[in-house]
C-alpha cells in the first residue's frame, strides 16, 4: 500500500513538473486578437494585472497596436526561426553608427548627445527643404509677376519652428529605440513564460532611459507624460518580479 501512495504521489511530481516546463514553452500569439490577453502564457496573466497592458490603443503598452514599428509580430515570426538564440540577437548590432542608441546606457549625457545626432540631423534635413521653399516661391512670383505667394515666414519663425522640430526628432527616435526593446522583452514574457537575463536587462535600462525627467519633459502633452510615467514604473516594477 505505502509503495502504491509513493508511486502515486510521483506521478503526480512528474506531471508537474511536465506542467512548469510548459510554461516556459514559445507559444506563437499576436496581439491583434480580440481575446489576446487570454491567450499568453499564464505567468504573465499572474503576474501582468494592471490593465494598460492589455489596452492595445494605449501607447505605453509593450503590445500597443499605436507603435510606428510592428516589434510585437515581428519579433514572433523571428522567434519561431530562432528559439535557441539569445534574444538580444533580435537587434542590429550597434557597431560605429551613431543613429543607433547604446542599449547598455541610461545616464543623461549620452541621451543628450544621441538627441543633439538627430536634431543635427533634422535642422539639416529642414534646412535643405526650406531653402527649396523660398527658391519654389521666387520662381512662382517670377513667372507671375506679382506675389502669388504673399504668406512668408520670417527667418525667426523659421528658425523656432526649425529647433522645435528638431529638438522632437531626437525624443522621437530614442522613444521608438526603447519602446521596441519593451516590447521583446514583455512579448517574450507572455509567449515564454520568462525573459532571458541579458533582454531582462536591456528592458530595465530601456524603462529606466524613459523615465528620466529630461526625456519625459520632451512630451508636450502634460497629460500623455504624466500617464507614462505612472504606467512605466508599474511595469519597472513588474519586470523586477520576473524570475
Amino acid at each position: 500500500m505505502k509503495k502504491t501512495i509513493n508511486l502515486f504521489f510521483l506521478i503526480i511530481l512528474i506531471c508537474n513538473c511536465k506542467g512548469q516546463e510548459k510554461a516556459k514553452e514559445f507559444r506563437p500569439i499576436m496581439n491583434t486578437q480580440k481575446n489576446f490577453k487570454d491567450s499568453v502564457n499564464s505567468n504573465a496573466k499572474l503576474l501582468l494585472t494592471n490593465e494598460f497592458y492589455w489596452d492595445l490603443e494605449n501607447h505605453n503598452s509593450p503590445f500597443s497596436l499605436n507603435r510606428v514599428s510592428n516589434t510585437f509580430t515581428d519579433f514572433i515570426e523571428w522567434r519561431k526561426k530562432n528559439l535557441k538564440t539569445n534574444i538580444t540577437d533580435y537587434f542590429p548590432e550597434i557597431g560605429e553608427n551613431e543613429l543607433i542608441f547604446d542599449r547598455n546606457k541610461t545616464d543623461l549625457e549620452t541621451v543628450k548627445a544621441f538627441y543633439e545626432i538627430h536634431s543635427n540631423m533634422q535642422k539639416e534635413m529642414f534646412g535643405m527643404l526650406g531653402n527649396l521653399m523660398d527658391s519654389i516661391t521666387s520662381q512662382v512670383n517670377e513667372l507671375t509677376g506679382k506675389d502669388r505667394i504673399t504668406k512668408k515666414i520670417s527667418q525667426e519663425e523659421k528658425n523656432e519652428i526649425l529647433e522645435r522640430t528638431a529638438n522632437q526628432m531626437g525624443a522621437t527616435a530614442l522613444m521608438e529605440h526603447d519602446d521596441e526593446i519593451i516590447t521583446v522583452g514583455f512579448a517574450q514574457f507572455v509567449t515564454e513564460g520568462t525573459i532571458d537575463k541579458d533582454m531582462k536587462v536591456l528592458t530595465e535600462k530601456a524603462i529606466q532611459r524613459q523615465l528620466l525627467p529630461y526625456v519625459l519633459d520632451q512630451f508636450e502633452d502634460i497629460e500623455f507624460r504624466k500617464r507614462r510615467e505612472v504606467e512605466f514604473k508599474i511595469m519597472l516594477e513588474d519586470l523586477n518580479k520576473i524570475k
